[in-house]
């Protein structure tokens, strides 16, 4: 969730899907007005069923409300509104996100590379408030 709209959280449907689904949250707590927030990009179909494989594994939001999203192909990145803005490529998949202490820096884990940590300097910048 954005400073913008503490009362909104992002979550993902699964990583056999391409949509990230968006939450209003209520005051206990409770979840309401599911919707798709976004849908990722390249993310791989099975022929048989069409179920999608390989879809996003972490997400952080960053503090101009931008979504970040870990996935087989990178980072992909969206617009407050859901927009595609486009992916970080890594050598590797994208597992888990976290920015620095500096909020400046996108450390980005990934379990195709057990250990490995990439460290991508960024103009975004993460949440002030926010430990990660």
């Amino acid at each position: 969730a954005g400073e913008r709209d503490a009362r909104r959280v992002g979550l993902e449907r699964g990583v056999r899907d391409d949509h990230l689904v968006a939450f209003d949250v209520e005051p206990d707590g409770s979840l309401r007005n599911r919707r798709v927030a976004a849908t990722l990009v390249g993310v791989r179909h099975n022929p048989i069923d069409g179920t999608a494989a390989g879809g996003a594994d972490g997400l952080i939001t960053a503090a101009d409300g931008r979504l970040y999203a870990a996935t087989a192909i990178g980072v992909q990145v969206f617009t407050p509104q859901g927009g595609y803005m486009g992916t970080i490529p890594l050598p590797r998949n994208a597992t888990n996100l976290a920015f620095g202490t500096d909020k400046k820096t996108l450390y980005v884990g990934s379990s195709a590379a057990p250990g490995a940590v990439y460290k991508i300097a960024m103009l975004a910048q993460g949440i002030k408030d926010r430990a990660r």
